[in-house]
């Protein structure tokens, strides 16, 4: 998470420009569902608590998708009419 907080300003996205931006961005759902894994199996014993949190970093991600999917026309560009 520390190389999203360093990389979230606009000096950084001119510098390394916006595809490799959006791809380390892009990360943050793998190592999110990684980093609830490694949470759940930190005992290793599947804690009620543990599964918990890991349900509700799945179901976040999936409401991000899918809200991601109905919702992308409203930050697609529009061009004007001449």
């Amino acid at each position: 998470m520390i190389p999203l907080a360093v990389t979230s300003n606009n000096r950084v996205l001119c510098k390394i420009g916006p595809v490799r931006w959006r791809r380390l961005h892009a990360l943050t759902y793998p190592v999110l569902i990684l980093a609830g894994v490694h949470y759940a199996l930190i005992d290793k014993v599947w804690q009620i608590q543990a599964l918990g949190y890991l349900l509700g970093i799945v179901i976040l991600l999936l409401t991000r998708v899918r809200f991601a999917k109905c919702c992308s026309w409203i930050w697609q560009k529009v061009t004007p009419v001449t």
